[in-house]
């Protein structure tokens, strides 16, 4: 008799230590698959932010290009950017009025 009572409590320890195992493996160990997830997903993060970077390295690559072979655009670049002018030059500059309470 003893014996079959042992037998409900051996089962639900058993199942207990399966339980805590699969957990610790699914939710905790370094390698769960939550952990495994994450870094899925920063991976994914990172492609995409290299993919930005390299396109904005390209255009910068081309920008230093054009404005290394090309005079004209160096200009253009030290005038807008910069507001550099060339001696005895007049530059404008034209300020947008505040807008009024009516305007609102």
């Amino acid at each position: 008799m003893r014996q079959h009572r042992s037998m409900p409590l051996i089962r639900i320890v058993y199942w207990g230590i399966l339980l805590v195992i699969l957990l610790w493996i699914l939710f905790w160990d370094y390698n769960s698959y939550l952990s495994r997830y994450q870094k899925a997903r920063k991976l994914q993060r990172m492609k995409s932010e290299l993919v930005e970077m390299v396109a904005r390295n390209d255009s910068l690559r081309n920008e230093i290009l054009e404005l290394q072979s090309n005079p004209e655009a160096a200009e253009k670049v030290g005038r807008e950017r910069y507001g550099l002018i060339k001696p005895n030059e007049k530059i404008f500059r034209f300020v947008p009025a505040p807008e009024s309470p009516k305007d609102k």
